[in-house]
């Protein structure tokens, strides 16, 4: 009985720590591709754990709301290119095609804090 209560217990603990993995954000680069997931799947949620900027300049709400406008709610990670800015690493630049064939792009800066990279602002 002990044996598998112990054995249940084990399977609780692995399932809540796969649950609260967290947002992907150990360097710029994996934290613009979380910030971006955020913004193709119009996820206000997960954007407002990778977002860290001012809340009154880039709520996750508004920029939920600017990803729409720009045409990228619904499109694919695969659409979107990201580049390292070539004088500053916590600059990645995402690139995409609007619908209306016209190419866009957004210069995201990241800061580091202790638990990872986080979007601070637009550029």
């Amino acid at each position: 009985m002990k044996k598998t209560i112990m054995i249940l217990m084990g399977v609780a603990i692995v399932l809540m720590l796969t649950a609260c993995g967290g947002v992907k954000n150990d360097s710029p680069m994996d934290a613009a591709e979380t910030f971006m997931k955020s913004m193709v799947e119009g996820d206000s949620e997960l954007n407002a754990e990778i977002n860290h900027s001012n809340p009154l300049s880039f709520p996750p709400q508004y920029m939920i709301e600017k990803a729409n406008e720009q045409g990228l709610v619904d499109k694919k990670l695969k659409d979107i290119t990201f580049e390292e800015h070539e004088s500053d690493s916590n600059i990645i630049v995402v690139s995409w095609e609007n619908v209306e064939g016209e190419t866009k792009d957004w210069e995201l800066v990241f800061i580091k804090e202790k638990e990872g990279y986080f979007f601070k602002e637009l550029n």
